[in-house]
Formats: structure tokens, C-alpha cells, sequence
């Protein structure tokens, strides 16, 4: 079974196909503005035994991936995971990690850049403790070089016994994106970085990055009477802990080794805004209260996170695919 990872672009979208020993990386001028599935190469389709992973700038429409399948003869696939950044993590990164271990870096920062946003971030022992986006005023280099170099300049002005507490030696640029490795030279002698990485694929390190992401489960349930009551909060939470852990064992993983998060999620406005709190911040009923302000919408909320073995999809052969 082979893995497929699509990270969808307004205008264009990068998809790489991984069968356990060679990586396959196909970038195409269709994205979800343009709907030009019919450039999907034939090589990297997903089969029907495959799994698919799928990013995108907003979350895809069924239609969506309707469409992407029939263009790409494989409505069916063994499971299709819908990426949300906010949740399970930005695919970059997790491939910026990887780097970092792989050349056991004891501290870097990483340079993303695709012409509209920069983010910047500073990883420590393969955690990421800072992130930070801006987006640009102009595509040029020039605008690129000066807000990357300022983002880089705000996080290296927190103390470096904050930043990365017990870390010794130099910091390392690792850049990637469409854009990063054109830069990454000028900011890092900008902001005094005395080595500079360009992994391999860096510029679809994203799509890359996709294949490296732990796996994260949300599981959900609306509290009518709001999250003021606290034995039925508490009995939510149990019920949703216990449907999280059959789903683990499903999918042939130990409960024990997970991360779980949980949360309240609280909405106003007709639901059109919503943000989630932490249980751990509800500690009594005024906390609560205060939280809540006018929220009129509450659901309690736990994601659980699954560390996955990692494919070296960094070192193997890789082969480009042309439409």
C-alpha cells in the first residue's frame, strides 16, 4: 500500500506518492481555484488499496475531492485523512524537525517562505517553542529578505537560555518553501546564523512534511447546559476518553502512549466565532464564567495524538513526475 500527500494551493498544488522505498514528486499548476484535476499524473495516483493525505488552505469541499478522485481514476482509497494545520500541525515543520534530528541539531530556527507569508519558528530538541507568521507587503526578495530577517530578529532577541533552555552550541537556519532557500543566505548573515540547511525537496517540503505528521483524532460532543456544571462536564469528558480509546486500539495503537488535549470549545455569534479553552483553565465555576462571556454555543473536546513511525522519505530515491 502506498501513501499519496496533496497539499492544495489556490493556484497550484504540490503531491508526492511514497511506497515505502521510493518517493515520487509531482507539483502541478491546479489548485482549488482552478479545479484543473485533469493534469494529475497517472504515476502518482492514488490506487484504490492507497491511503491519501490532503491539505489545503481551506478545508476541501466534498466536491472537492470528488473531482480530484475521478481526475485521478480512484474515487476509492483505503482512507483519506483531511489535514487542518490548526490541529494536527503544519506539515513544514514536522518535516523541519525531521531534518533537525536527522542531523541531530541540538537548536535551529526554520525559514518558510511561498511569496505571500513568512513564518518563522525556533525548534529545540525536535520541539517547536515558537512560531510566528507575517505576511508580506511585496513578492519581491527584497521584501521577503526584510521580513524574514525581522521575524528571525524578534525571536533571537529572547535570551538564548529561554529560547532553548540547556542548549549549547550554534543555531542552524533550516529553509524551505518556494521562496526560503532564495533568501536564506541573506537573512541568516542578517541575523548572525552561522549555518545555513536546505533539505532535500525543500521547496515541496510541505507536501513532503505531510507524510511525517502524527496522526490526531478529534473527538466531539455538544453540551446543551454549557460547561457550568461540572459533574456533567466531567461525565462528557469520560465518555469521549473512552470513545478515543477504542478508536486508538482500532487503528492498532496503545492509549497510554498518546497525547491527549482537552478541551471546551465555546462559540458566539451564530457559531460564526469560536475558540477553545483548556479544562485545565476551568477551575471553578467563576472561571468558567468568565471564559464564557456571551458564548451561546459550548461542546467539550479532545484531541489525541499518535505518534507515528517516521518514513525516511528524506534520504530514499526520488523521482520527479511530469502531467
Amino acid at each position: 500500500m502506498a501513501t499519496v500527500a496533496i497539499d492544495l494551493d489556490p493556484d497550484y498544488s504540490r503531491v508526492c506518492r511514497w511506497d515505502g522505498s521510493r518517493l515520487q514528486i509531482a507539483r502541478l499548476a491546479a489548485g482549488i481555484a482552478r479545479h484543473e484535476w485533469n493534469q494529475w499524473p497517472a504515476l502518482i495516483a492514488p490506487g484504490a488499496g492507497d491511503a491519501m493525505i490532503c491539505r489545503s488552505l481551506r478545508r476541501p469541499w466534498a466536491q472537492d475531492l470528488d473531482q480530484l478522485f475521478a481526475a485521478a481514476r480512484a474515487r476509492k482509497v483505503a482512507e483519506c485523512r483531511v489535514i487542518d494545520p490548526a490541529v494536527d500541525g503544519d506539515p513544514g515543520l514536522a518535516a523541519a524537525v525531521e531534518v533537525m534530528r536527522m542531523h541531530r541539531l541540538a537548536a535551529a530556527m526554520t525559514l518558510e517562505c511561498n511569496g505571500t507569508v513568512v513564518q518563522c519558528a525556533s525548534i529545540e530538541r525536535g520541539v517547536v517553542t515558537a512560531a510566528r507568521r507575517r505576511r508580506l507587503e511585496g513578492r519581491d526578495d527584497i521584501a521577503r529578505t526584510s521580513a524574514a530577517t525581522e521575524l528571525l530578529g524578534e525571536i533571537l532577541d529572547v535570551p538564548r537560555e529561554t529560547r532553548f533552555p540547556g542548549t549549547a552550541g550554534p543555531t542552524t537556519l533550516i529553509a524551505f518553501g518556494m521562496h526560503g532557500p532564495e533568501i536564506a543566505d541573506a537573512v541568516a548573515r542578517a541575523a548572525e546564523i552561522p549555518l545555513t540547511l536546505i533539505p532535500p525537496h525543500a521547496a515541496d517540503l510541505s507536501a513532503v512534511g505531510l507524510l511525517l505528521l502524527d496522526a490526531v483524532l478529534t473527538f466531539r460532543r455538544e453540551l446543551p447546559q454549557g460547561p457550568s456544571e461540572s459533574a456533567s462536564l466531567r461525565e462528557t469528558f469520560r465518555r469521549l476518553m473512552d470513545e478515543a480509546g477504542r478508536a486508538v486500539i482500532l487503528r492498532g495503537g496503545d492509549f497510554d502512549d498518546t497525547v491527549v488535549d482537552r478541551f471546551v470549545e465555546i462559540a458566539s455569534g451564530g457559531g460564526t466565532h469560536s475558540r477553545l479553552i483548556p479544562v485545565e483553565s476551568l477551575k471553578d465555576g467563576t472561571s468558567i464564567a468568565d471564559a464564557c462571556g456571551d458564548a451561546s454555543q459550548f461542546a467539550a473536546m479532545i484531541r489525541v495524538r499518535i505518534e507515528t513511525p517516521k518514513p525516511p522519505v528524506l534520504t530514499a530515491p526520488f523521482e520527479w513526475i511530469t502531467a
